[in-house]
C-alpha cells in the first residue's frame, strides 16, 4: 500500500501535464496554407490545370479512308494449362494480348512472390486490364466466373 502513496504524486503530475498539454494544443491553430503553397504542392504531385492540357486529335488511316475500326474485345479468353511455368504463362498472356510485355508480367509476379499461386484453368481477362488486377484474378483462391 505504501508504494501506491509513493506513486500518487507522480501519477497526479502526469495527469496535470497531460491536461495542460491538451489545453495548449487546443489553443494553438495551424495556419492553413495559402493558395500558392497549395498549387506548388499539387504541381509536385503531378497536377496540371485544365487550360494547360494539350489534346492532340489524330486520325488513323482507316478513318481517313472511311473504313470502320472494329472495337477492341472487352475480355479475352485464356486457358492456362496445368503444370505451366511462369515463363509459359507470361508468353501466353502476351500472345493473347492480355499483357503488353511478358517480361514485365513475369517480373511483377516474381516481385510479389506469387509464381506458385497462379492457378491453371479457363479465364476471361480484361483486354486493357491492370497487371495487378490480372495477377489477382490468376491467383484468386476462389474463381470469380
Amino acid at each position: 500500500m505504501s508504494w501506491i502513496k509513493q506513486l500518487a504524486p507522480v501519477i497526479f503530475g502526469l495527469g496535470i501535464g497531460l491536461c495542460l498539454s491538451a489545453l495548449f494544443f487546443l489553443g494553438v491553430e495551424a495556419a492553413p496554407p495559402d493558395r500558392q503553397q497549395v498549387i506548388q504542392l499539387a504541381r509536385e504531385y503531378g497536377m496540371v490545370f485544365p487550360e494547360e492540357v494539350v489534346v492532340f486529335e489524330e486520325k488513323g488511316r482507316e478513318e481517313e479512308k472511311g473504313e470502320e475500326i472494329p472495337p477492341l474485345p472487352q475480355e479475352i479468353e485464356v486457358t492456362i494449362p496445368k503444370g505451366s511455368t511462369l515463363k509459359e504463362i507470361s508468353l501466353l498472356l502476351a500472345s493473347k494480348g492480355v499483357v503488353d510485355k511478358a517480361e514485365k508480367f513475369e517480373e511483377l509476379v516474381k516481385l510479389l512472390h506469387l509464381s506458385h499461386k497462379i492457378r491453371a484453368g479457363d479465364y476471361r481477362l480484361p483486354a486493357d486490364g491492370d497487371l495487378y488486377d490480372i495477377i489477382l484474378e490468376l491467383t484468386a483462391p476462389t474463381r470469380r466466373d
